[in-house]
């Protein structure tokens, strides 16, 4: 279900969603743009109240558009790859040679 809601979201869809239908995706302090409920009359209150007004409809959808991209993006995915990678090298160089390869060989 994660990834309908990643989905939609990606569309720019305001999405009302449970805590485990959106777990995983927070990666803000704010967590992800979508109203999250966790009782069905709740999910139901929530939905008719987006359906009721287009203009806060539309500004959630764009917020969890807006989110994908800064999160789930390539581009995102490339950086924290960069950043990972950049880590591993930066901890390469700090690790003497004999810890990195076999007593007295170097790697």
């Amino acid at each position: 279900m994660r990834l309908k809601v990643l989905q939609a979201m990606a569309l720019g869809k305001a999405v009302v969603t449970t805590p485990l239908g959106a777990q995983g995706l927070a990666v803000e302090n704010g967590g992800p743009p979508v109203v999250l409920r966790t009782e069905a009359d709740g999910v139901a209150e929530a939905t008719a109240n987006l359906l009721a007004s287009k203009a806060e409809r539309r500004a959630l959808g764009r917020r969890a558009r807006d989110f994908v991209a800064r999160h789930h993006s390539w581009s995102a995915y490339g950086q924290r790859l960069d950043a990972m990678y950049s880590e591993l090298i930066d901890h390469e160089v700090a690790v003497p040679k004999t810890v990195r390869g076999h007593p007295g060989r170097e790697s």
